[in-house]
């Protein structure tokens, strides 16, 4: 016998229900496409635990066939572990006529899922009572709040135990949590600073920027601020709160503690400004080159270098680049090396030739890796033309000489000459000298010049 669902009382889905034919009689055409269409579980199981009726959907997610289905105890889609509870549910409905609650079952392939179930026991119209069963698979949903559930206690652990502050208000400034380490910069409990707002925390003199900091936060504007915040005892310290606007509206403020980042920064700037005062006094012509060895930075410029702008420019753009070969190598010497040197510089400028006692050092990066050069000039032309000068031939120093006799540089017999080792004369005061050894050196220093001679030249 088939029959149609009624047309005029789409309403009321109870007196549907009740209006089909008795529990087993499932050949009604509505009621089936209703069954085999719905993607909850549709069940019909006696007291024992067996299926007598179950609906496609269900089958097919837990890995079966309806007749398979039928053929396996309910219990048996059970984990072991849970099925104690499944004996307690089928007394809970043999005895009540209905139970609800959540059933733990297994896949085909081991899997597990989740129903949250709704069934009744029904005796009127059959032979023997029958249990029917609705269950909707709530899995996915149960692991949504699992994720939510472990992303909020993570959430928390890391807001717990932050080392900076974290102060969450409403949109009127009152707080509604900080972590312990805010509530301790503040010298608060939390429950204290709970019954706070924001201007109770702001030194007095800044509560006017308040409005204007948050209304900066509208349209989810990440702000860094520099604030004066007052602690429970009337004491200010200096803070940087990084501060935002929640999704809900609520406003969310990272706090640090910057004191000891502002004496830092204000010992370093005493510092920097007494090292300009004192390189301004002295002279000396201070420099920084990266490896392309264009100018970073400098401190007294002179001649060629104090005419222009040399920031960015190499020595060939600053002297030329004849006049600058010869300086170039022996920087990039050094930049090869990262061994410094100290040499005697000859520049010519305006028809004037000058002596510079050069040092260049390698600067190294964080990672301890040769960035640039530190260089450092002093003009010692005025020594050179005030004092007498001493030529001295190293290859013609008699071998008992000792090198310490004649430079005055720690015992040791002087080495013999050799074409692989050059060197220079630095002259200084009362005509002495001093000889610095270097990897390699300008060419325009003769090696013909390491010759002894007993005769002191004339002056320059």
């Amino acid at each position: 016998m088939k029959s149609q669902a009624p047309q005029g009382d789409r309403a009321s889905p109870a007196k549907q229900v009740t209006a089909l034919p008795p529990v087993l009689a499932v050949n009604n055409e509505w009621y089936r496409d209703l069954v085999e269409h719905s993607h909850d579980l549709l069940c019909i199981h006696d007291l024992q635990g067996f299926l007598l009726s179950i609906n496609p959907a269900p089958a097919r997610i837990l890995g079966y066939t309806v007749d398979e289905m039928m053929q396996i105890p309910l219990r048996e889609h059970v984990p072991p572990e849970f099925r104690s509870q499944f004996d307690a549910y089928l007394i809970e409905v043999r005895e009540k006529g209905k139970a609800d609650g959540f059933l733990a079952v297994m896949t085909r392939s081991g899997d597990r899922r989740i129903w949250q179930y709704h069934n009744t026991l029904r005796t009127e119209g059959v032979s023997t009572p029958v249990v029917r069963g609705m269950a909707h698979d709530i899995t996915e949903q149960k692991n949504a709040e699992k994720a939510v559930r472990a992303s909020e206690t993570h959430f928390r652990l890391l807001f717990d135990q932050a080392s900076d502050g974290i102060f969450v208000s409403d949109t009127e400034g009152r707080y509604l949590d900080v972590n312990p380490a805010g509530a301790e910069m503040l010298g608060y409990t939390r429950e204290e600073i709970l019954r706070l707002t924001i201007a109770d925390v702001i030194a007095r003199s800044e509560t006017s920027r308040i409005p204007i900091e948050t209304a900066r936060m509208d349209g989810g504007a990440v702000t860094r601020v520099e604030w004066q915040l007052q602690r429970k005892d009337g004491s200010v310290f200096p803070g940087e709160v990084v501060g935002r606007r929640l999704p809900d509206g609520r406003l969310q403020g990272i706090l640090r503690d910057i004191t000891e980042r502002q004496h830092a920064e204000d010992s370093l700037r005493r510092s920097e400004e007494r090292l300009r005062v004192a390189m301004k006094c002295s002279g000396v012509f201070v420099c920084n080159q990266d490896r392309d060895l264009r100018y970073a930075w400098h401190q007294n410029p002179v001649l060629f270098w104090k005419d222009q702008n040399i920031l960015g420019k190499t020595d060939a753009e600053v002297l030329g680049n004849e006049a600058a070969a010869s300086l170039i190598e022996i920087k990039n010497c050094v930049l090869e090396s990262g061994v410094g040197t100290r040499m005697e510089l000859p520049i010519r400028y305006q028809d004037k030739q000058h002596y510079f006692d050069l040092i260049i050092e390698p600067l190294a990066d964080a990672r301890g890796l040769v960035a640039g050069l530190t260089c450092a000039a002093i003009d010692v032309t005025s020594l050179r033309n005030d004092h007498a000068l001493i030529k001295v031939n190293c290859a013609s120093i008699p071998s008992g000489l000792l090198e310490s006799e004649l430079f005055g540089h720690e015992r040791g017999p002087s080495p013999a000459p050799s074409p692989e080792k050059s060197g220079d004369s630095n002259w200084r005061t009362k005509g002495r000298c001093s000889w610095t050894k270097s990897e390699r050196f300008l060419s325009k220093y003769s090696r013909s010049c390491f010759g002894f001679c007993r005769t002191r030249s004339s002056r320059g």
